[in-house]
């Protein structure tokens, strides 16, 4: 476990490897009995499944003092599944296709208690990045609720899953249209926006699940067409994508060829133009 201190919070990153499989298990257990009915997802189910995830490798907590006289408490966590990158299964919910990708990390779980300690949730995902460009990752993508997207987007995350992370240009359009508007009508759950009757908000969802970005029960067999009328479209939530810096090799071929000494290279040129001249 590694402890680092950042002003009001300390974080503590954990890995499968070095703590073994048996403590880190332990790890996801205490984590599903704290935050299972906090987090607001899952049933008994798809708690049983994460504690029981191998492919869970790295774990980050987040400790807060939000009373000075007593110890910091943990108050969240990330769970992240290291070399990668998943998008939704095409045919089932609740369920990723994830195939291994070296260069990315996948956001399997992000949670934080509600408390008076604000910013908990941007620091966390802060101290994700840095140790994913410290470690080299190229991507970090996850599948965030569609009435939080505006939140990771903030922090830099796309609506994509491209290798080269350029987003649909109609996709980004109508984004940027209705993200004030959400920040306005201020939704809560999925249920949300199809009461409300929400009508720009479920064509961008129908939008999302068209790019291939999220699920819905409700596409049609041959993927073509989808009719979003209830909370079943985009319930496993939307995929996104933060590209980080990409690792750059320098290699210059002049370098890996080593250089005579001048005096001896003086000698061999002084005998090459003497045996020329007796030519």
């Amino acid at each position: 476990m590694e402890i680092d201190s950042k002003s009001e919070f300390d974080f503590a990153w954990h890995t499968r490897a070095e703590e073994g499989n048996r403590e880190f298990s332990r790890l996801l257990t205490s984590i599903t009995f704290q935050f299972q009915n906090v987090c607001g997802i899952g049933d008994a189910k798809y708690w049983r499944n994460f504690t029981n995830n191998t492919k869970i490798t790295r774990v980050l907590e987040i400790f807060s003092a939000s009373d000075p006289t007593q110890p910091p408490s943990r108050t969240g966590f990330v769970a992240i599944k290291d070399g990668y990158q998943c998008r939704p299964h095409p045919n089932k919910k609740g369920y990723s296709m994830c195939s291994y990708n070296n260069n990315s990390w996948y956001v399997e779980l992000i949670c934080s208690v509600s408390d008076n300690v604000p910013g908990k949730g941007t620091a966390l995902l802060t101290e994700v990045k840095n140790a994913a460009i410290k470690a080299g990752v190229e991507y970090i993508t996850m599948s965030a609720l569609p009435y939080v997207i505006f939140f990771y987007a903030k922090l830099g995350y796309q609506l994509t899953l491209d290798a080269n992370c350029i987003e649909n240009e109609q996709l980004k359009m109508m984004a940027t249209r209705i993200r004030t508007r959400l920040r306005e009508l201020n939704y809560k759950s999925m249920d949300d926006p199809f009461e409300r009757r929400d009508e720009e908000f479920i064509e961008f969802l129908k939008m999302c699940v068209a790019q291939g970005l999220a699920y819905s029960r409700q596409e049609s067999a041959d993927h073509k067409s989808v009719d979003c009328q209830d909370e079943e479209c985009a319930v496993d939530g939307i995929y996104m994508t933060l590209c980080l810096p990409k690792k750059t090799y320098e290699f210059n071929i002049w370098s890996q060829i080593p250089t005579p000494p001048r005096q001896n290279f003086d000698d061999f040129m002084s005998k090459n133009y003497e045996n020329q001249m007796e030519e």
